[in-house]
């Protein structure tokens, strides 16, 4: 559904997760969250980096009560590039304050009702 929304408002969206069960079946990880590889994590890492640094904007969702380190440290490599930064998070973090545009809701982000910082 974002991923449609994305391409629908004219961005190349890149799903990350695309490839990454090509990745788990060649180190033979099945979950690799629970037992991860670290030759599996260090070619994740690059890759999610290297599509970082290729992209002229990164859209990071952070869902409620899900750990999302990989898309924090993802964010954070985007701000040092000087990418432009759109996120998607249900609470207002601190760190998140150099966001080009921030969104508390998915129908904010549609309706295009950024978050304002006070």
């Amino acid at each position: 559904m974002l991923i449609k929304k994305l391409t629908e408002m004219g961005y190349e969206a890149i799903d990350p997760f695309v490839g990454e069960d090509t990745l788990a079946h060649k180190y033979g990880v099945n979950f690799y969250y629970e037992n991860p590889r670290r030759d599996f994590a260090l070619e994740i890492k690059k890759r999610d980096f290297d599509q970082v640094v290729s992209c002229d904007a990164l859209f990071a969702w952070i869902p409620k009560g899900v750990t999302m380190i990989g898309t924090i440290r993802e964010l954070d490599r985007a701000f040092r590039e000087g990418k432009y930064t759109i996120a998607l998070c249900y609470k207002p973090n601190p760190f998140l304050e150099d966001t080009n545009e921030l969104y508390l809701t998915y129908r904010d982000f549609i309706e295009g009702k950024q978050f304002e910082w006070k």
